[in-house]
């Protein structure tokens, strides 16, 4: 089931991560709709994420810097294309080690 606040003015500014969390970022103003839209444009808007990885890395934080290319096989999924990629930066640290198993 879809749920819809009574609202005048609602339209989608961006999704994001669908394959995530697909999360949806909403407007219910005009305004706010440009000004969202446009800083996603100029890239000024950043994500925060966090994620389990096993084994652990081995240092404490890192930056992988890699262009990134939409997988026109496996959509929205991104790749590698060293040719054709957006430039992306990937500013990661550690947020802490338990021990599984």
């Amino acid at each position: 089931q879809l749920l819809r606040p009574e609202k005048e003015f609602l339209r989608a500014v961006h999704r994001l991560d669908t394959a995530t969390s697909g999360l949806l970022i909403l407007a219910l103003r005009p305004e706010v709709l440009r000004k969202l839209q446009s800083a996603f444009a100029k890239r000024q808007i950043e994500k925060h994420y966090t994620a389990s990885v096993a084994p652990p890395p081995d240092k404490a934080r890192g930056c992988i810097e890699l262009p990134l290319f939409g997988d026109p096989v496996e959509r929205p999924r991104q790749r590698v294309d060293l040719v054709h990629g957006s430039a992306a930066r990937t500013h990661w640290r550690l947020l802490g080690k338990t021990e599984l198993g």
